[in-house]
């Protein structure tokens, strides 16, 4: 079982293996998800708020926090607070498809 590991840019869960990004030199990035980064390169320079914009178009209803439904604007401010704790502080070269679904 291949352990989840969150992109360290967008927050993107990585649970299966084609989730992960890839280095220049093909094999697969730890800290980077296959949407972010791709041949040792990121694919697209976004802003905080432009992540977070496209990130809620991919909601589905089943995103949670400590067992509670969140809202649109709950997941909003949950992403505000999350991603800037992530490894790239900022994150400006991602493009993410999917929020964290806990």
């Amino acid at each position: 079982m291949i352990p989840t590991n969150i992109c360290q840019s967008c927050g993107m869960p990585m649970a299966a293996i084609d989730h992960f990004g890839t280095n220049s030199d093909n094999s697969k990035s730890e800290d980077y998800c296959c949407f972010c980064f791709q041949k040792g390169q990121f694919t697209h320079s976004k802003t905080m708020e432009e992540v977070i914009e496209e990130n809620l178009t991919y909601m589905d209803g089943s995103e949670k926090a400590d067992g509670y439904a969140l809202s649109r604007e709950e997941v909003r401010v949950k992403m505000k607070i999350d991603l800037p704790r992530l490894k790239d502080g900022e994150p400006t070269k991602l493009l993410i498809r999917n929020i964290i679904k806990r």
